[in-house]
């Protein structure tokens, strides 16, 4: 895996939380409850939040270790299911609490490779620059 799919993973992450945060925006735990389209809006964002961290590079994984991966990866078994699902404060403390916080973390991580990009950029055009 290249780090270009791993930065494709993470834009996709953050995307996918973005939306989470869209959808439960001003509401509060019975807004939510009582919300089912709401619920399975959130529910399959999760999912496809684990999906893109399980298709990490262990190299990535192994390298911002400071988010537990593990957990962004069980998210993908996440599904909503109205007969199920009696209790809904795991998925809305997820939601509200804490994906903000793994976003956070990860758009400091996509800050690093933009900076990592400008740098290599700035180098290479200076190592042209002075072979001309």
């Amino acid at each position: 895996m290249t780090q270009n799919e791993d930065r494709l993973h993470i834009q996709n992450i953050i995307r996918s939380a973005v939306e989470i945060d869209g959808y439960t925006k001003g509401m509060d735990y019975e807004d939510y409850t009582s919300n089912e389209s709401v619920r399975t809006a959130v529910a399959t964002n999760l999912s496809m939040i684990g999906n893109e961290a399980a298709q990490l590079s262990d190299e990535f994984k192994n390298q911002y270790d400071e988010i537990d991966m593990r957990v962004l990866e069980n998210l993908k078994r996440a599904n909503y299911n109205e007969e199920m699902e009696l209790d809904h404060h795991y998925v809305w403390n997820i939601a509200t609490q804490d994906l903000p916080l793994i976003r956070e973390k990860l758009s400091d991580v996509q800050t690093r490779f933009k900076e990592e990009e400008d740098i290599k950029g700035t180098t290479q055009d200076t190592t042209r620059h002075n072979l001309k």
